[in-house]
């Protein structure tokens, strides 16, 4: 255990220069702008697909990711004073880290490797909300969205950091149009009583794919390390861990009942396409809605194409400093272009990437690995019943990935191969000489 000094108020060094850490309300706003994310625009749909039952879903699993956040917490602080030992720098003290001083080797590599298929899916999810978004905006078909949003992205990244330090404001200002939308288009809906009244109590079938995007909404744990890290007062983030979470789960909670409230199941894969609309995604006939649905799609767009570089600037930190800026670049060119590759093929499939992101690598970052770490490395310190439910939750939620995998890709290909083989049909029996046989 590090001693009580390693957690005293100090300079923090993360880059190599020494600044004043970031105080604990600064770390509370940090996790906010982390957690209010790309995710938060698809939990209206995991409403959809689950039903009004999914708020308990939603409650579960903002106290479970705080129960993992808080063992980052202090599996960090219990190792601290080993990585000063070994000479660590805080950039480099994250899940890789803690897998290495788990399972040695092997642990750094799937700690790590987790860390980045999450965080590079964070980029899918954010690159195909933008190209879902935009056509609803400018009058361009998917390819052309697609390969202009890369484009963009990829520019982005040749700024330096500081540059984007406006992106706080984008984010915020758009979130609040986000926000403010949804409610006066609810509110338009409901005058012209036309407020959707189809929605579900339960859906068992949609319910593992909107638990996948429930963890999505969460997912601060790749970032949660460096954030841990710049605090000025480490022994404030148990407190940071329930505010921020605490704040969350009232955004998230009355987002998703708002947004399911008024469209049921008429809601977009992306609540902003539904922004001024009507449950037909038919503008509503006044320029207020006109005005609210295009500033809430280009404030979200601009947000999410200046977040995907800050986003994978954490990819390039899991290779330390053996990549340059012109390395860092061209990874950041080739995760960003493959993504814009798999949004073209996976055309207007924004949750269903966003489950399966959901269910591997963040579940494995955010639930499986925090908990047999935890078990390694403090598990003969605790209770033979705390032990067994630590064990429990790494386990359950090591099937889930099965079988969560399984059932979202089944529900996403099954209609698809229905749908193609109607078409086939139809077009079978609308050709000319099947016609000709029949007369």
């Amino acid at each position: 255990m590090a001693s009580a000094a390693m957690s005293e108020p100090l300079d923090v060094e993360v880059t190599g220069v020494k600044t004043r850490g970031v105080s604990m309300w600064g770390t509370v706003v940090t996790m906010l702008n982390v957690f209010v994310g790309g995710g938060s625009v698809v939990l209206p749909y995991a409403f959809r697909l689950s039903g009004w039952l999914f708020v308990p879903v939603l409650l579960a699993v903002g106290v479970l990711m705080g129960f993992t956040l808080w063992i980052m917490g202090f599996l960090l602080e219990m190792l601290d004073q080993k990585a000063d030992e070994m000479a660590i720098p805080r950039s480099q003290r994250d899940w890789g880290w803690i897998g290495y001083m788990a399972f040695g080797t092997p642990g750094r590599f799937l700690f790590a490797g987790c860390m980045f298929f999450d965080l590079a899916g964070g980029a899918l999810v954010l690159m195909s909300i933008v190209i879902e978004q935009l056509p609803f905006l400018v009058p361009i078909n998917h390819l052309v969205t697609a390969i202009l949003s890369c484009i963009a992205a990829i520019l982005f990244c040749l700024l330096p950091k500081k540059a984007f330090s406006w992106m706080a404001v984008v984010g915020m200002a758009s979130q609040l149009f986000l926000v403010l939308g949804l409610v006066i288009t609810g509110v338009q809906l409901h005058s012209a009583d036309e407020v959707a009244t189809d929605q579900k109590v339960l859906d068992l079938n949609g319910l593992p794919r909107g638990f996948g995007i429930a963890l999505l909404c969460f997912l601060a744990h790749s970032e949660a390390p460096l954030i841990y890290q710049l605090m000025e007062d480490k022994r404030q983030w148990n407190r940071v861990v329930v505010y921020s979470m605490t704040l969350t789960e009232v955004f998230l909670l009355a987002f998703g009942i708002l947004g399911y409230g008024f469209f049921g199941s008429s809601v977009a894969q992306s609540i902003a396409d539904n922004i001024g609309r009507d449950t037909e995604l038919e503008l509503l006939p006044n320029a207020l809605s006109a005005f609210l649905a295009a500033a809430t799609i280009l404030g979200l767009s601009s947000k999410q194409l200046v977040t995907l570089p800050l986003l994978l600037d954490a990819t390039t930190d899991l290779f330390g400093e053996s990549l340059q800026f012109w390395g860092q670049f061209s990874m950041k060119a080739v995760i960003l272009i493959v993504s814009t590759i798999l949004c073209i093929l996976l055309k207007n499939a924004v949750a269903f990437m966003g489950d399966l992101v959901g269910i591997l690598p963040a579940n494995c970052v955010c639930v499986v690995f925090p908990c047999i770490a935890f078990l390694k490395l403090h598990g003969m310190n605790m209770s033979r019943w705390r032990c067994l439910g630590v064990l429990s939750l790494a386990i359950l939620f090591g099937l889930y990935s099965f079988y969560g995998t399984i059932e979202t890709i089944k529900q996403e290909v099954v209609p698809t191969q229905e749908a193609v083989a109607k078409a086939l049909r139809e077009r079978v029996f609308s050709s000319a000489w099947i016609q000709n046989i029949y007369s």
